[in-house]
């Protein structure tokens, strides 16, 4: 046993990095081929193929999609831009810190680390983010000026993919990335905020450029919940004050406080059947009456919004006792109806049956996003500190964007807080790796006395 043991450490001694870049990410695919799709994805690879842009999805990811479908149809060829972005952007992260082998074996397991791997495996917006994100992250803090422009666009393709992720970049900037090392102190600062704005500005440019008509599906959705959300917890009111607070908007029947309470649990019927509270906005001018009485319900009870997007967000991070949204998604579409239309089927290997059955109960086991924010919120200060520099911006990052989904979160889906379990693993891993190169560095040092009779 001695010996098969030594011969396997001398063979995976010898393996080369790219090797086993190459066969971690085939160990990914194993899971994840050829790529996992909700309902939303469906619709998203269909609009690509016909050239549609709208806001209810991103318009600059619905453009990716597009362009890598004139090589790859269906969703392998997004499976690969994200999952090989992952790998690439962490690779040359550590790359800087550590061997070239280590580096590797570093960068296929964060992929393959199951809170990361169940959500990178899906063709969502989150997964092209996280993507796009690390990737950019790496070409910022390069030393070469190419790289660092470079990376400025994959920043902007990651703030295009949801408008939060503009809250992820600015530690990015403000932490990691200087434009010449002459500039320093508030100079840098001030410059990387410019940065910070170019990106954000750019990315909301690149989506009104593509998008073909602006719905505004995305603010109505969130509108609504914080509606709801406000009328089931303030305090019960007739009416008349409810008529009052949601001026122009074309409510139906009475007892409104009471239908809007039960709407809160289900929204579905907000809008639809027979005891709908109000008619569905078909355009701007009725959209407008709902996302002013948001701001108006909001000013006039701030207790009952606060309330209100506590909650939510206590569903995103999984406090709440229900959990959070599934975490594992293994699908291949929404329905039969939607595979027919994308002319998309496909089904599970057995050794892809396999491999969920090993991943799913360890990342159901692990995905609780609010233990990755509780140990984000508890080491950014140690790695600011130490002055660990890249764990810091991983943590800032991190926290930045779960913080965001405070204001902005609607339901509680698990890969909402797919960046912040990202860069708290990475981060993580990180800083013990420092730790235990401090300690044998401590342990190879001459002691006091013996250095002193040196």
């Amino acid at each position: 046993m001695t010996g098969a043991r030594q011969r396997v450490r001398a063979w995976a001694a010898e393996l080369r990095p790219r090797t086993i870049a190459i066969a971690g990410w085939l160990v990914f695919l194993l899971y994840a081929y050829p790529g996992y799709m909700t309902s939303d994805s469906i619709n998203q690879l269909l609009d690509s193929r016909v050239g549609t842009f709208n806001d209810w999805h991103s318009p600059v990811m619905t453009e990716v999609w597009r362009l890598i479908g004139f090589a790859i149809a269906g969703p392998f060829g997004m499976l690969a831009l994200q999952s090989l972005l992952v790998i690439a952007g962490a690779h040359a992260l550590l790359a800087r810190i550590t061997t070239p082998r280590r580096a590797a074996l570093g960068a296929v397991g964060l992929l393959v680390f199951p809170p990361v791997m169940v959500t990178m495996a899906a063709i969502w917006q989150d997964s092209q983010m996280a993507g796009f994100l690390l990737a950019g992250l790496a070409a910022i803090t390069s030393r070469r000026r190419g790289w660092q422009l470079a990376g400025l666009g994959l920043l902007v393709l990651a703030s295009a993919m949801r408008p939060s992720a503009a809250f992820a970049v600015l530690p990015i900037l403000v932490l990691g990335w200087s434009w010449r090392p002459a500039i320093v102190g508030r100079r840098r600062i001030a410059l990387a905020l410019a940065a910070w704005a170019a990106v954000w500005l750019g990315a909301i440019g690149l989506d009104a450029g593509l998008r073909d008509k602006a719905t505004g599906h995305t603010r109505l959705e969130l509108a609504i919940s914080d509606v709801l959300g406000v009328l089931h917890y303030a305090p019960a009111f007739d009416d008349a004050r409810a008529r009052e607070l949601l001026d122009g908007v074309p409510l139906q029947g009475t007892e409104l406080d009471a239908r809007a309470a039960a709407a809160y649990r289900h929204p579905n019927t907000l809008t639809s059947g027979p005891d709908r509270l109000f008619d569905p906005p078909q355009d701007a001018d009725d959209r407008a009456p709902v996302i002013a009485a948001e701001y108006r319900l909001a000013l006039a009870y701030p207790g009952a919004y606060l309330k209100h997007r506590w909650h939510t967000w206590f569903r995103v991070l999984g406090v709440h006792r229900t959990g959070v949204g599934k975490p594992v998604y293994t699908g291949f579409s929404g329905s039969i109806t939607q595979s027919d239309e994308a002319a998309h089927i496909a089904w599970h290997s057995a050794v892809q049956r396999g491999a969920i059955a090993v991943v799913s109960p360890v990342a159901k086991l692990l995905c609780w996003p609010y233990l990755y924010l509780i140990a984000a919120l508890v080491l950014l200060p140690v790695a600011l500190r130490r002055r660990q520099i890249l764990p810091a911006i991983l943590l800032a990052s991190g926290v930045a964007y779960e913080l965001s989904l405070f204001v902005v979160a609607i339901g509680s889906q698990y890969a909402l807080s797919h960046w912040l379990v990202t860069t708290t693993s990475f981060a993580v891993a990180l800083m013990i790796r420092d730790a235990v190169s401090a300690r044998k560095a401590r342990a190879a040092a001459p002691a006091p006395a013996a250095a002193a009779a040196a």
